[in-house]
C-alpha cells in the first residue's frame, strides 16, 4: 500500500547455498512464522538470500512455501 515490502531473509543469518533442503526450509518457515506472529495476514512471497548465495533448489523451495520472488 505504502511501497514497503517486507520479505524473508532468516531469522539467524544462516547461508542456505550451505544448508540441505530440509534444513532450508527450516530456516525459511522460522522466518515466516516469526513474520506471521506480527502481521498474520500478509502474505510473504519474497527472500532475500543471506550473503547472497544462493540454495541449489530454490525454484523448489520457493514453491513449497509460496515465495515467488527471490534474490
Amino acid at each position: 500500500e505504502n511501497g514497503y515490502e517486507i520479505g524473508n531473509h532468516t531469522i539467524d543469518h544462516s547461508s542456505l547455498a550451505k544448508l540441505d533442503d530440509k534444513k532450508v526450509l527450516e530456516k525459511i518457515g522460522e522466518h515466516l512464522v516469526m513474520i506471521h506472529k506480527i502481521l498474520p495476514d500478509y502474505n510473504v512471497n519474497t527472500l532475500a538470500y543471506p550473503y547472497g548465495e544462493v540454495p541449489k533448489n530454490i525454484n523448489v523451495i520457493n514453491k513449497h512455501v509460496g515465495q515467488d520472488k527471490s534474490f
